[in-house]
């Protein structure tokens, strides 16, 4: 066997040659790695409570929808920062839908994701990104699930701890919102 497919590889006090196929002591010392990696693993200790984030607690929001000519919602909600990078959302609201000549009377539960990319509140205004769904009702009691998605732009923290954004996306149609959400010192 030509030296090019050789390689040497130590076991123990002593050195041996395998073929560059991974028979041999290579695939065994590749296999006893792998193995010490996953009981390390499990042997390490959980981080204690005191050793995580403090992520805080839910938040408050109020919020405008507006449907561009044809809506208005008004709604609240809480948001559960469940790590530094996610929020969970559930939001509830009604308001009024203008159909032809007519106006509905209209409601919207929703629950979703939100993804700060400045969490930290490092920058003045920070975008966030939005993805969930909503169950959307008429006075009629019809009921049309919608796939939310939207984009936002957080503002800096005011007077009192609460933080005005900005938001557009789909979810029924395209959607504009005024938002006041309650922020945690240091994070959004």
């Amino acid at each position: 066997m030509n030296g090019a497919y050789r390689s040497v590889v130590r076991v123990g006090a002593s050195v041996r040659e395998s073929d560059a196929r991974g028979e041999g002591p290579v695939r065994v010392g590749w296999m006893l790695i792998g193995l010490l990696a996953v009981v390390i693993q499990a042997i390490t200790p959980a981080p204690l409570p005191a050793q995580l984030p403090d992520v805080g607690g839910p938040r408050p929001e109020a919020r405008v929808d507006l449907r561009p000519l044809n809506a208005v919602e008004l709604g609240g909600g809480v948001s559960v920062p469940t790590s530094f990078y996610v929020r969970l959302g559930a939001l509830a609201g009604a308001g009024a839908l203008r159909d032809g000549d007519t106006t509905r009377a209209t409601g919207r539960i929703e629950l979703h994701l939100r993804l700060p990319l400045d969490p930290l509140m490092e920058r003045r205004w920070a975008p966030y990104l939005i993805g969930g769904g909503a169950l959307a009702c008429t006075a009629e009691r019809r009921c049309q699930p919608l796939l939310v998605l939207r984009v936002g732009l957080e503002g800096p923290r005011s007077i009192g701890g609460w933080t005005p954004a900005v938001e557009a996306g789909v979810g029924g149609g395209l959607r504009v919102a005024f938002v006041l959400r309650r922020a945690t010192p240091g994070a959004r």
